[in-house]
């Protein structure tokens, strides 16, 4: 049955509190309807981050693997992993020289006296 016909088989107070029910019901309808297209966006926005950290994520755990190719092919071939791990061993050493040094140093600086 159409609108009109429905409305021309109520009174006139009748047929207003039939459209004021109506709209109530389109007005909580288009409410769900907004609050579920924001939920529905957050949700779609929410999923646009998480792709893309996991984007990042894989583009850098690609590089890491080929840095660490790289690192295995060098140590193949007998060089140093890399020109960093090679700063660092050669520092270390010399750290390690320094303190042996030290240690002789003091060795020979607070002996007893009774061994002079």
């Amino acid at each position: 049955m159409s609108t009109s016909k429905v409305l021309q088989t109520y009174t006139h107070s009748e047929s207003v509190v039939w459209c004021v029910c109506v709209c109530v019901q389109v007005n909580t309808v288009q409410t769900k309807l907004k609050r579920s297209t924001r939920e529905l966006m957050a949700g779609v926005s929410e999923l646009s981050m998480q792709q893309a950290t996991a984007m990042r994520l894989y583009q850098e755990l690609t590089e890491k693997r080929a840095l660490l190719e790289r690192y295995h092919v060098n140590m193949d071939n007998g060089l140093p992993p890399s020109v960093d791990v090679e700063h660092e061993f050669l520092r270390q050493m010399q750290l390690d020289q320094q303190r042996q040094h030290q240690r002789q140093h003091e060795k020979l600086v607070y002996r007893p006296l009774y061994l002079l």
